[in-house]
């Protein structure tokens, strides 16, 4: 690739980066970490003065798909079935449109323990039938922080967020 950049297109230099490290630098920021939540897995990169230090670089096998798997499964426990050829652009839409992360989640369960007026939310599919979405909308992202909701044994997103930064050689 780089031959053809530099004999076939005369290219005069090419500069290879990191993504997170552009993530990063995208905000001005040399110092931070960036968490990437990708369709197969979450990556927590730490990165220190634009360098990063490969052995604190952590991964969750949580990603998008999980997710988007476990809003599917508990919406057909409630009888909203999808296609198969509908179904990902469908809650991807309510996942951007009617879902969040709740700030307590605990907190949340037990004010909306079942979806009411006040609390649920509409969704039009496009067959035209309406779907309601109660504390769907916050028990989906939870996953990450707790993967046992999807029956997996690993740390939470924020504990192995927590242990990257701590791997982080100290300031000097």
């Amino acid at each position: 690739m780089y031959q053809i950049m530099f004999e076939g297109l005369n290219v005069p230099a090419v500069r290879v980066e990191v993504d997170s490290v552009l993530s990063l630098r995208a905000f001005n920021r040399n110092t931070g970490v960036v968490l990437d939540c990708g369709d197969g897995f979450s990556s927590i990169v730490p990165i220190c003065d634009n360098i990063v230090h490969k052995s604190t670089i952590s991964r969750l096998s949580i990603g998008d798909r999980d997710l988007t798997d476990y809003i599917c499964r508990v919406l057909n426990k409630r009888g909203y079935l999808f296609t198969m050829a509908t179904k990902r652009e469908i809650v991807r839409n309510i996942k951007e449109n009617l879902c969040y992360v709740a700030l307590d989640f605990e907190q949340e369960m037990a004010s909306h323990p079942k979806p009411s007026k006040a609390t649920k939310k509409s969704y039009q599919l496009p067959d035209g039938q309406v779907i309601t979405i109660g504390n769907e909308a916050f028990r989906y992202s939870e996953a990450l922080f707790q993967p046992s909701f999807l029956h997996r044994t690993s740390s939470g997103i924020h504990e192995i967020l927590y242990n990257s930064i701590m791997e982080c050689p100290a300031e000097e």
